[in-house]
């Protein structure tokens, strides 16, 4: 191994998931490609899956796992068990990730799923994966038949080495839940998971924000205080908490309009310049949101809001108009939502937002 590439691995462990650690591993991985080191291009390579997982730029990952397992392919006598499964464990987050990026066409989603769903049966393990990776894609086109169907296995088969983690797995439960307009049993669910104690990346973190819709949609204010308060500023910043952002963004909305702004303006940014589109939706369909509540019928209310320079619509003294504001990211919500329902050939995105939409009509209830 050459000196630069032992100096960028030195300067990665020193750092924690962050945008800078993932640029230097983009750099080591570049290094090894000059260098004509496969092998050592593999090592770096599994490094930037899960960094770019980490930090909210998933598109990295997805070219990296295309260069993994055509090395891995080619090269089988390379890995042994233990990595060729590591390799399984991301393909099912490339799966996963894939349907958030609407310029990614079905034929190769679908070539995507079922190769994993092949590379899990050569290896002996059990229908529950696919269960698991076919019960989120149902849920995101709208397949209420093929999610009832994928959610009877995932809930009936048995776990094996390769499953999602169980945090993981009792949440997408909780998903479910609301895909089917329960939302008495998603929250019932996410009682589940926080009497359990049950954690892993996100969870509980995203848990909390989960359980927030829900409840304001059932007029149980006081509860979904007590998730704000507990969840808000552990998800703050984080690229990789963008829906979860999102969440705590249309309760803010509702509940303390001023704050609402604050927690805008730390946000959007990111909101506008990821390609994880999904993430994206869910964000701008937010804020549309915020500024329904603030605009209320009234084109003269503007706020000043402290924005990037990059932030679309960007104004120099500060000052934002709530109906332009509103219109921009009602646009954007509805836009992707487009994007996504064309390539799935259904209208589930678009009522997705409608939904969104749908709590700026909900009064919280008045201050004593």
């Amino acid at each position: 191994m050459s000196q630069q590439l032992q100096d960028l691995y030195d300067r990665i462990d020193d750092l924690p998931r962050c945008p800078e650690e993932l640029a230097l591993i983009e750099e080591a991985s570049r290094l090894t490609d000059l260098m004509q080191d496969e092998a050592e291009g593999y090592r770096v390579r599994r490094m930037l899956m899960d960094s770019a997982h980490a930090v909210g730029q998933s598109e990295k990952m997805l070219v990296a796992f295309g260069w993994c397992r055509d090395y891995a392919d080619r090269h089988p006598e390379a890995l042994d068990e233990g990595e060729q499964q590591d390799l399984l464990w991301h393909h099912r987050w490339v799966v996963n990730a894939g349907r958030t990026f609407p310029q990614i066409p079905t034929p190769r989603l679908m070539a995507l799923y079922e190769d994993y769903a092949r590379r899990m049966r050569d290896l002996g393990l059990s229908r529950h994966n696919e269960a698991f990776v076919g019960l989120l894609y149902a849920m995101h086109t709208g397949d209420g038949a093929a999610a009832s169907g994928h959610f009877e296995r995932l809930t009936s088969t048995v776990r094996d080495e390769l499953s999602a983690c169980p945090a993981c797995e009792a949440e997408i439960e909780a998903d479910y839940h609301l895909f089917c307009g329960n939302d008495e049993a998603a929250l019932g669910q996410i009682q589940h998971i926080l009497d359990r104690r049950m954690t892993c990346a996100h969870i509980p973190t995203g848990t909390h924000a989960l359980a927030l819709a829900p409840l304001i949609r059932l007029g149980r204010w006081d509860e979904a205080g007590e998730h704000a308060a507990r969840n808000r500023q552990s998800v703050s910043g984080d690229p990789d908490h963008l829906w979860a952002q999102a969440r705590h963004l249309e309760y803010l909305a509702l509940t303390s309009p001023n704050a609402a702004l604050k927690w805008y303006a730390h946000h959007v940014a990111w909101a506008e310049q990821t390609r994880e589109l999904g993430a994206a939706q869910t964000f701008h369909a937010a804020a549309a949101v915020l500024f329904t509540v603030l605009w209320n019928g009234d084109q003269t209310k503007t706020y000043a809001i402290r924005l990037a320079p990059t932030v679309s619509g960007y104004a120099e003294d500060g000052q934002y108009s709530a109906g332009e504001r509103m219109n921009h990211h009602l646009g954007e919500a509805q836009r992707l939502a487009s994007l996504f329902d064309a390539r799935n050939g259904t209208a589930q995105q678009r009522r997705e937002v409608d939904m969104v939409l749908a709590l700026a009509r909900i009064a919280p209830p008045a201050k004593a």
